[in-house]
């Protein structure tokens, strides 16, 4: 497997996979992304080298962006307040690639990546109800922030995120 930078080049196979995900999400009673969000962010990421992609054989099978500012980073109490933290955000993994690992092991992708470049801290934001996420960021070791971040998407709906976070 390889994992490195995005490139415009991958852009089409990375809009397939997040549109997959979406597709999936939607069929679940409440999904957390639609047909605009992440796949809006994903040519700026690139731009600005900030999303990061695991292939194998060529086929992408995840992909994540790592930010320097989040907007919900202020509406929950952070342990490590002090230190300077990049935002692990848009993570996601082909729809039926789930379960193998590879989850985990963009974590660990992230983590090194931040710690490599200087960071204190990782941390990411995750809707309340997205419980296998909240329990594999639990397994490794991340901590839950005090406090929620309830984010309005759209008129009628408002997601309820947790923040966690973890020190490199």
């Amino acid at each position: 497997m390889e994992f490195r930078l995005a490139t415009i080049q991958d852009l089409p196979q990375i809009l397939e996979m997040y549109k997959e995900l979406v597709q999936r999400m939607q069929l679940q009673t409440s999904p957390i992304w639609d047909e605009v969000y992440p796949c809006c962010c994903l040519s700026d990421d690139i731009q600005f080298n900030r999303l990061y992609v695991l292939l194998k054989n060529s086929r992408i099978l995840s992909s994540f962006a790592l930010c320097d500012t989040e907007p919900g980073a202020s509406h929950v109490s952070w342990a490590n307040s002090d230190g300077r933290a990049l935002y692990l955000t848009r993570l996601g993994v082909r729809a039926g690639k789930e379960r193998r690992g590879i989850g985990s092991l963009m974590l660990e992708y992230a983590k090194a990546t931040a710690k490599a470049a200087g960071f204190d801290s990782l941390r990411l934001f995750v809707v309340d109800h997205n419980l296998p996420a909240i329990r594999l960021y639990q397994k490794y070791g991340w901590n839950q922030a005090s406090g929620i971040y309830r984010k309005q998407t759209d008129s009628n709906t408002v997601l309820c995120e947790y923040g966690f976070e973890i020190d490199l």
